[in-house]
């Protein structure tokens, strides 16, 4: 089973797939929207609070035109 969360500006925040028989999440894809740049947190690890993939960064210009794509090495990630 496929879930997704939105938020308040119909972004995709969540994205949950569960197993469809006892509702235990098998993947968790995260994914956070800021000004001019949005991560993708794939394979989320909620014992670590980190993902298992690397992070997907896209950086937009103004005019939401894309200007560089990257991955971050989720081990360079801080613990909140």
């Amino acid at each position: 089973m496929h879930s997704t969360e939105r938020t308040q500006l119909g972004r995709e925040k969540l994205t949950t797939i569960e197993d469809g028989q006892t509702d235990t999440d098998l993947e968790k894809h995260y994914t956070v929207h800021e000004d001019g740049r949005t991560l993708r947190f794939p394979h989320w690890d909620s014992s670590t609070n980190k993902p298992l993939l690397p992070i997907d960064v896209v950086e937009t210009d103004d005019g939401g035109q894309v200007t560089e794509t990257y991955t971050v090495d989720p081990a360079r990630t801080a613990q909140s």
